[in-house]
This record gives structure tokens, sequence and C-alpha cells, in this order.
């Protein structure tokens, strides 16, 4: 019985991936063909399919198109999107542009911001925001990187939890209070005593 052990599974008694055989032989030599363009690879005894193939021999389609140079995983026939891409078809991440998202969609930076090629970013000056520096930031944007001898909005939040513990500690003692009155009110008028002089 011959065996062409291209499915691991089909593999016996010593067969390797990508070869045809006897069960039971041993054999030393890989060889075969590819589909669509793919590449044989003696190493791995294996297809490497171009973007778009999988399968052993590169003989089944992905219906799935990358954007962008992205490659197709080809066992799961999804998109491999690179730091700079993103989404299921690897679009490019703003201000990435171009056929591989490797260009910047500007280079210059205004009022005075450093361009930085590998980021493509720009580093603005206090008071200037990003992308390019153009955006002139609000003042309390700027203020947050200042120092100032004034009150931080920690100590604001650790203000407002006391207020508000102050406060429900204060409603529960007049509810307390205004439960404990009602009760004598109704022990006094079962016994007809007088609230104010507690005779009866």
């Amino acid at each position: 019985m011959w065996v062409h052990c291209l499915d691991s599974n089909k593999i016996k008694r010593g067969g390797r991936y990508g070869y045809t055989a006897r069960v039971g032989d041993v054999v030393d030599s890989c060889s075969g063909t590819c589909e669509n363009g793919g590449t044989w690879n003696t190493d791995m005894c294996a297809c490497i399919c171009t973007s778009g193939y999988y399968g052993s021999l590169c003989t089944s389609q992905c219906s799935t198109q990358c954007n962008n140079g992205a490659a197709v995983n080809e066992s799961t026939c999804e998109c491999i999107c690179n730091e700079k891409q993103n989404g299921s078809k690897c679009d490019c991440i703003y201000p990435f542009t171009g056929g591989y998202c490797d260009t910047c969609s500007f280079v210059t930076c205004e009022n005075g911001g450093v361009f930085n090629a590998t980021s493509c970013s720009c580093a603005c000056l206090d008071g200037y925001g990003e992308p390019q520096c153009k955006v002139e930031q609000s003042s309390t944007a700027v203020s947050s990187t200042t120092t100032s001898n004034g009150p931080s909005s920690d100590d604001f939040e650790i203000i407002i939890i006391i207020i508000v513990v102050v406060g429900v500690v204060v409603i529960v003692v007049v509810i307390v209070l205004i439960g404990w009155w009602c009760i004598i009110v109704i022990i006094c008028k079962k016994k007809k005593c007088c609230v104010v002089s507690n005779r009866c």
C-alpha cells in the first residue's frame, strides 16, 4: 500500500510529511509541487504559500484580502497586521499611510514643534497639541503640566468624600431621633400621658 504523506494524520512508521512511500518504508528525500505560486521548502518538507492561498499544496484560496501589504495567516486565513495597522483588513493607523503604512501623512510640525519620523509624531511646545502642534490647548490643559501652590484635584476629592460622610451621619442621627420621638408619642397616647410633662 502506498501513502502520500501530505496529511500528517497519514504518516506511518517513519514516513515524513511530503513523501510518497509504502507504509513501513523510511524515505530520505523530500520533494513536492506547490500550486498558485507557492514555494516548496525542503527543510520543512512543505509548501510556503503566497498571500491569499493556504493548504498543504496552496490549493485553497482565502476570500480575505488584506490591505497595505499585510500577509494572510495560512492556517486561519486572517490578515497579519503590523504595529502601524489595525482592523480585520490591516488599515493604516493615523497618521501613517502608504502601501505598507510606512509613510507619515505629514512631515512638518507647526508652532515650533519637532517632527519624529520614527513615531510619525510632533513633540509640541507647551500650549500646543497633537498631531501637528496646530491646536492651541486650553489653559486648563496647560496648567496641568505646571506646578501651583493651590489644592490639587486629589485634595478636592478628599474634601468631597468627607462632606458626603458627614452628611450621611447627620441624616442617620436625625432619623434615629425622629424615630425615638415617634415611639415616645405612641406610648404616651396609649397610656394617655402628656408628652411635655410626662404625666398621665
